[in-house]
């Protein structure tokens, strides 16, 4: 199953004035990822970053035309219209901040008891081309803001940095073993359609660590809640 975030990341379906030099971009463990200009095949390179992968097209998309991305297990995951240039503008960013939902057991009486936990970094991403709900937010993260590691992405989202983990009556994590995890930093790097990269994000201390330097950055503004959740009820 592909839900949003955590599988098939972009460009949504049905998207128009896409980049003609367009990155699609999907979480790293689907597989056959295949992009379509009618019922010809376009010749794509696929490139795996860590928890992300990206299926490259080996020259720039035409323009004004439609494009399908399939899968050969599924069929058309998602459909898109190319505009009439390419990109080349990365993201900005703004301070973070951060939203926290915890509880340790959902009582469900259609699953039994769930766990959940989600954090949520906002960055307030903007870009000349891509929508903010369709720029996708690659998550680096460590035990502490000094050992964060830039090597390889984590996880990627859209709608902001999505870190959760929960067996909610099936998998929903993007980040399995998060509760098991008594300390967690994160940044984000925010990439548009395109392929452009915004700078680092500024880090955060997302859970534990109270002795922690700082050092690298903290929160600037944090909007922290914590709820109890019950019969929480999830769609993709």
């Amino acid at each position: 199953m592909i839900c949003g975030g955590r599988g098939w990341l972009g460009p949504s379906d049905g998207t128009t004035d896409v980049p003609l030099n367009v990155q699609l971009r999907f979480s790293s463990g689907i597989s056959g990822v295949e992009l379509f200009r009618g019922d010809e095949r376009v010749p794509a390179d696929r490139v795996d970053e860590g928890g992300v992968a990206a299926l490259v097209p080996q020259r720039v998309l035409a323009p004004l035309t439609k494009y399908s991305v399939r899968l050969p297990s599924t069929g058309v995951l998602s459909t898109f219209t190319t505009g009439t240039e390419v990109d080349s503008t990365p993201p900005t960013l703004g301070a973070p901040t951060l939203q926290a939902f915890r509880h340790p057991v959902v009582d469900l009486s259609s699953c039994g008891d769930r766990r959940f936990e989600f954090f949520s970094l906002a960055y307030g991403g903007q870009d000349d081309r891509t929508a903010a709900g369709q720029l996708i937010h690659l998550g680096f993260i460590g035990s502490t803001i000094d050992d964060i590691a830039l090597d390889a992405p984590a996880l990627g989202t859209t709608g902001g940095l999505i870190i959760e983990s929960s067996n909610y009556c099936r998998d929903q994590s993007t980040l399995p073993g998060l509760m098991e995890r008594p300390q967690l930093a994160a940044l984000a790097v925010v990439v548009d359609l395109a392929g452009n990269r915004s700078a680092p994000s500024q880090a955060v201390q997302v859970k534990g660590c109270g002795g922690c330097s700082g050092a690298g950055g903290s929160l600037a503004v944090v909007s922290a809640i914590l709820l109890p959740l019950r019969r929480r009820r999830r769609t993709c």
